[in-house]
């Protein structure tokens, strides 16, 4: 069912991208994630996770306002901590899609060069809690994670690059007070 949304929600960004209005677009990014949560591991340090992403974001508006639906699929990992090196291995993951929808605002608007502001609601899905030696499953998980979203990025000519802060208003984890924070560095692509 949220993949059938999804399907839509991009459909609609083509076609307003098809439709040729200036400054409205396509953005396809990807980057580093750090999550920083109540302890999500029994026994374990505070919790401080990284990751990566990867989004499909619609900037929707021809003049300083616009409206940025965002899809994102993000992987944390809950053991590699700074190993880089772990980050891609298929153990200890837990997995979300994201769906946002924010406002922005282009503080600078030129040709070669944008500077943008964005707020608003982000939705986690969480998608999956891969075997690991935490014993953590995906019924020790919330279903659905909200948090509000500050976002500032520029664009130089067809290159992006965003930084995302994210403050958690419900909790991710089952029975577990949580206040969680995300950090994301975003580089991509503006069509």
């Amino acid at each position: 069912m949220a993949l059938h949304r999804l399907g839509v929600l991009f459909v609609v960004l083509l076609c307003v991208r098809v439709s040729g209005a200036a400054q409205s677009g396509i953005n396809v990014k990807f980057g580093l994630s750090y999550l920083e949560t109540e302890q999500l591991v029994k026994g374990g340090d505070a919790g401080r996770y990284y990751g990566w992403h990867v989004a499909l974001a619609g900037r929707l508006g021809k003049y300083r306002f616009f409206v940025n639906p965002v899809v994102r699929y993000t992987s944390y990992d809950l053991s590699a901590r700074g190993d880089l090196s772990k980050w891609w291995k298929g153990t200890d993951k837990l997995q979300y899609l994201s769906v946002a929808t924010l406002g922005g605002w282009r503080l600078i608007r030129s040709r070669p060069f944008t500077l943008r502001l964005h707020g608003g609601v982000d939705l986690d899905f969480l998608m999956d809690v891969t075997d690991n030696k935490y014993g953590l499953t995906e019924e020790d998980f919330e279903n659905l994670h909200f948090q509000g979203v500050g976002v500032v990025g520029f664009d130089v000519y067809w290159l992006t690059v965003d930084l995302k802060f994210s403050q958690g208003l419900s909790p991710r984890r089952k029975g577990v007070r949580d206040d969680s924070t995300t950090l994301e560095l975003s580089m991509g692509f503006f069509f």
